[in-house]
């Protein structure tokens, strides 16, 4: 009897030791504040404990890493003290494996840097142009002229090297456009946009200097000048064309051997509200008169109006405007050099410049 009062209170005493274990798991799942020294184990039951107590105890330690293993990263305590040592090796895990993931899904190196042509503000291409119309039947064979590589000599003349390598470009935006597709190098470049004849004492180009002393100072054979569409709105034709006359001297004065090409102003598109064709021939027809009246085998008017005019409406033709109805496509610049070529080659302009270099005049 006595023995089985002792043995009871033995297995009642396993028991309450088991709750307790039991208690402390429960509580330290919740978040409470771990023991002071890690090193000890939250559970220290003696092997000697009945195998009822050592079978409970292991039941409540497999529940315990079940209830582990299922924490993720919202399930973690805010404060630092509320995270348990296998809570802090869950969220290193998962962290790694969110990196990895981040990695594997975005490959590095395997894809070539692209880069694209610079293109400049005005330029569309025409056939992307042409698309937004409806289509109309040809009257002739359409060609294509591909615009070319920079420093690449253009047209028919068998003297465009010659001439090409011996231009510089002058004006405003328009002008500009010989240099922006690579028809001209930037050190034979004197042009930039909103230059007119009217404000022209008010500019300096790359040298820093104004348009005559930059004249002077590239020294260039041939000298193509491209000056009006700024001007169409702010003076007459008579005030332009005797303004452009007296910077033709000053130029001549500063550079007496060379060869001055006076271009006619573009037309716009008939979506173009800027400014008249009407307006702009009167003005060219001025410009005209004035290099006839200069009468010089140094000075020659350049007709550049009709190259991208359409011959029935006079209007900027479709094809050739970069979207704006004023400015030009590249092909644009092609047509004006492989015209003004062959105009070229019908005047002295070769044979005085091969004399001035050759010191023979």
């Amino acid at each position: 009897m006595k023995k089985s009062i002792i043995k009871n209170t033995m297995l009642t005493f396993s028991f309450i030791v088991s709750a307790i274990a039991v208690t402390s798991i429960c509580t330290s799942c919740q978040g409470s504040d771990p023991p002071e020294d890690e090193s000890i184990s939250v559970i220290n039951i003696e092997d000697e404990t009945e195998t009822a107590t050592e079978d409970t105890t292991e039941s409540e330690i497999s529940a315990e890493t079940e209830t582990t293993t299922e924490l993720t990263v919202s399930d973690v305590p805010e404060t630092e003290t509320d995270i348990s040592v296998t809570q802090i090796e869950l969220m290193t895990t998962s962290v790694f494996n969110i990196t990895e993931t981040r990695i594997v899904s975005i490959p590095m190196g395997t894809q070539a840097v692209v880069t694209k042509p610079p293109v400049t503000e005005y330029d569309i291409p025409p056939e992307l142009y042409m698309t937004t119309r409806a289509p109309e039947e040809p009257t002739e064979p359409v060609t294509t002229t591909e615009p070319p590589t920079a420093g690449s000599y253009v047209g028919n003349s068998p003297n465009s090297d010659f001439y090409q390598s011996r231009l510089a470009i002058a004006g405003d935006s328009i002008a500009y456009g010989f240099n922006a597709y690579g028809y001209i190098p930037n050190e034979r470049n004197i042009a930039t946009e909103s230059v007119s004849m009217w404000n022209l004492d008010y500019f300096t180009f790359s040298t820093g200097m104004g348009l005559a002393d930059t004249v002077q100072y590239i020294n260039p054979a041939i000298l193509y000048m491209s000056l009006g569409m700024n001007d169409v709105n702010m003076s007459t034709p008579e005030e332009f064309a005797e303004r452009y006359k007296s910077t033709i001297y000053e130029i001549r004065n500063r550079v007496p051997d060379i060869h001055i090409i006076v271009a006619g102003i573009t037309p716009v598109a008939d979506t173009s509200d800027f400014v008249s064709n009407e307006t702009i021939r009167d003005f060219n027809t001025a410009l005209e008169n004035m290099v006839n009246e200069i009468n010089s085998n140094h000075v020659y008017y350049f007709d550049a109006y009709s190259i991208v005019a359409d011959p029935n409406t006079l209007e900027l033709r479709p094809e050739c405007t970069g979207g704006d109805g004023i400015h030009l496509v590249s092909t644009c610049y092609y047509d004006f050099l492989n015209t003004l070529y062959d105009m070229l080659d019908e005047t002295t302009v070769k044979s005085h410049i091969e004399k001035a270099e050759l010191g023979l005049q």
